[in-house]
């Protein structure tokens, strides 16, 4: 099985840039969202993603040559 070496922080952008232009799509479209909402949701997300990023650089840096 042939591994395929991912670029981590290219991931973790298009990652970010999907969430806000999901919030943009959202919000354009009517959606009621509230900023103490997003406030208390951001940091989670962000704290998520940059876990994410840490056990991807981890796992994917094994499989370097």
């Amino acid at each position: 099985m042939s591994h395929r070496r991912i670029d981590v922080g290219a991931f973790i952008w298009g990652l970010l840039f999907v969430i806000c232009s999901g919030l943009g799509v959202a919000l354009a479209l009517g959606a009621h969202l509230l900023w103490r909402d997003i406030i208390r949701i951001g940091p989670l997300i962000l704290i998520g993603v940059g876990a994410l990023g840490l056990v991807l650089t981890i796992i994917t840096k094994g499989h370097r040559r």
